[in-house]
């Protein structure tokens, strides 16, 4: 059987981290980032749909419902992805 839902939040955090609008510097490496967004997707609520295309041509996800959420996933990665380079900092430097 095959079950077929994705978290909304996981589709906006995909669609920005290709836009390039989060602060992902080139010294960050794929584990920081992925460290990241786990981080990210674990301290947001969830919000899930059946279909990718039921997101895509939803009537209930406004665009500024679409802002909020994009705006509350760019903030929650940025600090995330920011406590995970001090973290490795203080690493370097033990």
């Amino acid at each position: 059987m095959e079950f077929n839902y994705r978290n909304v939040n996981e589709i906006i955090l995909e669609d920005i981290l290709s836009s390039g609008l989060l602060d992902v510097l080139e010294a960050d490496t794929m584990d920081s980032i992925e460290d990241a967004i786990c981080i990210t997707l674990s301290k947001l609520p969830a919000r899930y749909i059946r279909h990718h295309i039921d997101f895509s041509y939803s009537k209930s996800l406004s665009p500024q419902l679409y802002d909020e959420f994009e705006s509350e996933i760019a903030s929650t990665f940025n600090s995330a992805i920011s406590k995970i380079r001090i973290e490795n900092l203080s690493q370097d430097w033990q």
